[in-house]
């Protein structure tokens, strides 16, 4: 019976060293960025349905085309809701994912946590962010359910 070697190569990632100023550095950027990507996000949505209510109250013809086309309705409703989940889950997520960032931070003690407190999604900022978004979604869809083909 013959005897086979078998070399194992030492492992790569063990041999590189990262600085804690480096692991510090790519959380922190990606501390911010979830700060950042979550504002915009929250704000994009809210611009929608402002934008979208105002062109319901202001426009005759959108009110006219949603009166005469219930199917229209019934779609706008069910994507507003699917939008809504979709818009409350990612926000959820974002706050989830920021609290793992800023514990990651905590974690390698290179800073007092004070100073990422400029970037650190509250959850009070969530709850307020979903609530006045959700209200506008409610808003909006009710307008929409409202605009019934009137009967002769």
């Amino acid at each position: 019976m013959e005897t086979v070697k078998v070399q194992v190569q030492p492992d790569r990632l063990k041999q590189t060293q990262i600085s804690v100023k480096e692991k510090h550095d790519f959380i922190y950027d990606s501390f911010k960025d979830i700060y950042t990507i979550y504002g915009i996000d929250v704000m994009k949505i809210l611009a929608f349905l402002v934008l979208f209510i105002g062109w319901f109250i202001t426009s005759d013809k959108s009110r006219d085309f949603y009166k005469k086309n219930r199917v229209v309705r019934i779609s706008s409703i069910i994507a507003l809701i699917v939008l809504g989940i979709i818009h409350i889950t990612s926000q959820f997520s974002s706050y989830l994912y920021s609290k793992e960032k800023l514990a990651e931070l905590s974690e390698l003690r290179y800073l007092d946590l004070k100073y990422y407190e400029n970037y650190e999604i509250t959850f009070g900022q969530l709850i307020a962010n979903v609530v006045q978004n959700s209200v506008l979604f409610v808003v909006l869809i009710l307008i929409i359910f409202s605009m019934k083909e009137a009967t002769k």
